[in-house]
């Protein structure tokens, strides 16, 4: 066995081997099956392509949902990047504390969450109550059943999961770069954006295709905080 071992390509066919049968079997394999009964197989039947893509209701709504997934992507990053960033500064005393707290959105299941901003974005909500108590509004503002609301909501459960992606591949990233640049001459912006930041777009890279996947396939959220205007694909598909 020691003897295999040692051989890359034994060792390597050892170590991907589970990942390739779990792709193969859990992801391969069913949407073959899927595309294949799409255009029901050897009959080469595509009028449901045509059905689906002809119908303008049907493309506004994969526009739609395509927008709101980009949306949600951007703001997700944007929220989550600082973050990142922080901890990888952090020691890991610092780390473990604040790991929790991010972490304790991610075991609170969505309907959960959906129902708080629900809550919270409603005619007598936390924010039209606290707007009206400081004379800001006169009137409850229509805050759910928006497209704001359906931003809000998504990006609340995304936000987790873009900040700890990224703080993965962040954390390899050697801050003495950034000062290295500083002793040369530069200033900490400049440091930060021309040697530092570009060495997370990798990072930034994985959160965001990770993100927008899920997005795009996003039923709760959008179903609850949304309007009819605001039907994703998912609710389309369901529907």
């Amino acid at each position: 066995m020691n003897i295999l071992l040692e051989n890359r390509w034994v060792r390597g066919a050892v170590v991907s081997g589970p990942l390739v049968i779990l792709l193969i079997g859990f992801l391969a394999i069913p949407l073959s099956y899927i595309v294949w009964g799409s255009f029901e197989g050897a009959k080469l039947n595509f009028s449901h392509y045509a059905r689906v893509f002809s119908s303008e209701t049907n493309l506004n709504i994969l526009f739609y949902t395509l927008r709101i997934g980009l949306i949600v992507t951007v703001v997700s990053l944007a929220a989550g990047y600082p973050v990142a960033y922080l901890l990888t500064k952090l020691k890991s005393h610092s780390l473990s504390t604040v790991s929790i707290f991010l972490l304790i959105p991610l075991f609170t299941a969505f309907l959960i969450r959906t129902y708080a901003w629900m809550i919270i974005l409603g005619r007598e909500g936390i924010i039209n109550n606290a707007l009206i108590w400081a004379g800001l509004i006169k009137e409850p503002l229509t805050l759910l059943n928006t497209t704001l609301a359906v931003v809000v909501g998504m990006a609340h459960v995304f936000i987790p999961t873009a900040i700890f992606t990224m703080y993965s591949s962040m954390v390899r990233i050697d801050h003495e770069v950034a000062r290295a640049a500083q002793i040369l001459g530069a200033k900490p912006v400049q440091a930060f954006l021309r040697i530092y930041f570009p060495l997370t777009f990798p990072a930034i890279f994985s959160a965001g295709v990770l993100i927008f996947i899920s997005a795009i396939g996003f039923y709760i959220t959008p179903a609850l905080l949304g309007g009819p205007s605001d039907t994703m694909i998912s609710q389309l598909i369901v529907a």
